[in-house]
């Protein structure tokens, strides 16, 4: 692929605004509204899916069910993300950040007393309407930060929504030995817990006199996509978005059902893995993405990511016990030098005043990637276990490395131009 030539750049940004209270908006803020609104739904993450075949009646249909309601969450997230990253940009971070949150209560309440998987699926519409907090948080980064530090500033975003994983699925996991209703509720009160930090505490980020007016043309996916087209250099990048994504919707959709399967991992087992892989997230880009960015740059930060994520998939995929399994969990946590690079790259070429459509754009490619990953690996899963056996059962996991080795590939394409010193 042709190299692709920066852009002009922007006008430079102003200064955050000053939000309620006199509070001057800073990271602070945003992490711990992150940090809360991972662990409020990281706690259930452990139950969910035993839930899920508790209903359905067979782990081969809990893992197309759950395949299902992925799917359709994230058909609703594809048209959610643009509406709300362009309400983002005409009224402010805050009140979308506010409005997700209490979704995400509502949602996780109404799990609590779930009788069947139609009451399931209520609770996936709800907050597939809602769930923009982890986008919006993106575009609050962006407001808050000046663009040579938005890959360290995405990295602690990122390890606070790590640190989640650490305390939110250990806990799970343990309630989830007592009850299998109990995370949800505990889910429940943190998600309040965390509408009224952010109605008291959490300050707007971005000034009206950076807002633009809300149109319906760009608040949906073809819009989004009209956004990307708009500049070569971020729709090349946004593909590398889109391969990675669809890589990582391996863990969401497989990785409790697998380790189950495969390995007869308890709930409490599963919620201590995650809590460490949780953890050593944390340290990467808590303490190595900022250091690794200053020395290497953007760019290679990100192939460092994508070598050390491919490996670690394909060790996931063939483990023929959870021993081996558990080997490819630091491997992993390695691959989180990938998306606080590539987020700088696209954030750097994109404006003020548009950061909130580029992170609805980003949030549309996920839920694309959300259609298609959850059905691909669990088909794939339920397939294999009923039909080939446990020598293929990883099966899922090696296609998931091979598109993180076709995002490397279409990454090392498109940047050999200065795409990170380009702003639109």
């Amino acid at each position: 692929m042709a190299e692709v030539p920066p852009t002009q750049s922007a006008a430079p940004d102003a200064g955050p605004a000053v939000g309620a209270a006199g509070r001057k908006p800073g990271l602070p803020f945003i992490l711990i509204t992150v940090w809360i609104d991972v662990l409020s739904w990281g706690v259930t993450i452990p139950v969910y899916p035993k839930l899920l075949v508790a209903f359905a009646g067979g782990d081969a249909q809990g893992a197309l069910w759950a395949g299902a309601f992925m799917t359709l969450f994230a058909l609703i997230q594809l048209f959610a993300s643009p509406l709300l990253g362009a309400l983002s940009d005409a009224h402010g971070r805050r009140p979308v950040i506010l409005v997700a949150t209490a979704g995400l209560a509502v949602d996780l309440a109404i799990m609590a007393f779930a009788q069947n998987l139609w009451w399931l699926l209520v609770t996936r519409v709800i907050h597939a309407v809602t769930a923009a907090t982890h986008a919006t948080a993106g575009a609050y980064i962006a407001d808050v930060t000046a663009p040579q530090d938005r890959a360290r500033a995405f990295g602690l975003m990122g390890a606070a929504f790590s640190f989640g994983f650490i305390v939110g699925p250990g806990l799970g996991g343990v309630l989830g030995q007592i009850d299998l209703r109990l995370p949800f509720l505990l889910g429940a009160a943190l998600a309040f817990a965390n509408v009224v930090y952010g109605y008291f505490v959490l300050p707007e980020s971005l000034p009206k006199d950076k807002r633009t007016p809300f149109t319906w043309r760009t608040a949906n996916p073809l819009g989004a996509l009209a956004f990307l087209r708009g500049d070569p250099g971020l729709l090349a990048l946004s593909g590398v978005n889109f391969l990675s994504q669809l890589a990582h919707q391996i863990y969401p959709a497989l990785w409790v059902l697998y380790t189950g399967y495969r390995y007869q991992w308890d709930a409490q087992m599963v919620g201590i893995t995650l809590a460490v892989s949780g953890l050593l997230s944390v340290l990467v880009q808590a303490f190595l993405v900022g250091p690794v960015v200053k020395r290497w740059g953007e760019r290679n930060a990100l192939f460092i990511g994508f070598a050390f994520w491919a490996v670690a998939l394909a060790v996931e995929g063939w483990a023929p016990t959870g021993f081996y399994f558990l080997i490819g969990i630091p491997l992993g946590a390695l691959s989180a030098f990938s998306g606080p690079a590539l987020n700088a790259l696209m954030s750097q070429r994109v404006a003020a005043e548009k950061q909130g459509q580029l992170q609805g754009a980003n949030g549309a490619i996920l839920s694309l990637t959300g259609l298609i990953g959850p059905l691909l690996y669990t088909s794939v899963f339920a397939f294999v276990i009923d039909a080939a056996g446990d020598a293929a059962t990883g099966a899922s996991f090696y296609i998931a490395a091979a598109l993180v080795v076709a995002a490397a590939l279409l990454a090392q394409a498109v940047t050999r131009a200065r795409l990170s010193e380009a702003v639109r």
